[in-house]
């Protein structure tokens, strides 16, 4: 699943550039992205890549998605979801060994998890009392994602022959994922996932189909 590359930034959308056609554009070095001005420190943090983390998330989500009930009443999806969430926490506390994140990136997964399908929830819920369509993943998952961009408040310093840039970094809740560069009459916004939460693919595409499923079953 593709998601777009946009930000709503102090209230306004902007279509982020992806940095290898931001180089491109601008003649840059191929170092010039985010991990330049804001290089990640990797001791210490968790590791889904190799075969033993990929079978412990596989097995994550084919519990998970057993767990969704088939038919599922209105008054009761609150709490379905809410029961959702504390197995997702029991799953990640089970195969953290083979994973190997921090209480704090376990913490975060857990809160995302929920705050995402209860978001989800309420949405099903109120096309229900309103008639309106079932609602889209992408639409409340990006709306959530939205709450929590955040642009650092100093700018970094970028010179050469020809740049005399300010340049400020963009997060959201899965870590660094653009710049803001000021030049003399323009503000580019630019796309760099290169720092992101390795884990944020395998959330998404989870989450989306725990909340199709949740659609199907509700009654």
């Amino acid at each position: 699943m593709k998601f777009m590359i946009r930000l709503t930034i102090d209230g306004t959308p902007h279509e982020l550039t992806p940095v290898k056609a931001f180089r491109a554009q601008h003649d840059l070095p191929p170092t010039f992205g985010i991990a330049y001005f804001t290089p990640k420190n990797y001791d210490g943090l968790g590791n889904i890549d190799g075969a033993a983390a990929g079978s412990a998330l596989g097995q994550l989500r084919a519990t998970i998605l057993s767990l969704i009930p088939l038919h599922v009443f209105a008054a009761e999806l609150p709490s379905v979801v809410t029961r959702l969430a504390d197995h997702f926490r029991e799953q990640m506390d089970q195969i953290n060994s083979r994973i190997g994140l921090q209480a704090q990136e376990v913490e975060f997964a857990v809160g995302g998890f929920a705050d995402v399908a209860h978001k989800y929830a309420f949405s099903l819920l109120r096309a229900r009392l309103t008639g309106e369509p079932v609602p889209e993943f992408k639409s409340i998952y990006d709306e959530w994602l939205m709450t929590g961009v955040r642009v650092m408040e100093t700018p970094f310093a970028y010179d050469d022959d020809r740049h005399h840039w300010h340049v400020r970094v963009i997060s959201h809740v899965y870590g660094r994922v653009g710049l803001i560069v000021q030049a003399d009459n323009a503000t580019h916004y630019v796309y760099d996932p290169a720092l992101v939460c390795p884990a944020e693919g395998f959330m998404v595409g989870l989450l989306s189909e725990v909340c199709a499923k949740l659609a199907v079953a509700l009654r």
